[in-house]
């Protein structure tokens, strides 16, 4: 997956409970890689395989708000047991960034 480094910072991933002998690469700023292997096979119509949490980096100007930025999938495989390819179909994404609203005091 693929995103702004330069304005998300990514904090976490969270690969599926599904997907056992899974591993992540975040090594490199703005780019996730990541796998996972049920043995015994998927037989969900669909399910989420990973959650991804980001934090905004803080240099964003006000003005630029609110603020899309996309979130891609560069690449999204599957296999059968036999290492024969499946299919697979996976989503972008995009996170908006609104302004803070702060609370305003009456008397």
């Amino acid at each position: 997956m693929t995103y702004d480094a330069s304005k998300l910072t990514l904090k976490k991933v969270e690969l599926n409970s599904k997907l056992s002998a899974n591993a992540v690469n975040t090594n490199i700023p703005g780019e996730i890689y990541f796998n996972g292997i049920n043995a015994d096979g998927i037989s969900a119509p669909s399910f989420d395989a990973a959650t991804l949490t980001f934090t905004v980096n803080k240099d964003i100007e006000a003005s630029s708000l609110p603020l899309a930025l996309p979130v891609n999938v560069a690449l999204a495989e599957a296999c059968d047991s036999d290492l024969q390819n499946g299919t697979l179909s996976a989503s972008n994404g995009t996170i908006t960034v609104n302004p803070t609203v702060l609370p305003v005091a009456s008397n």
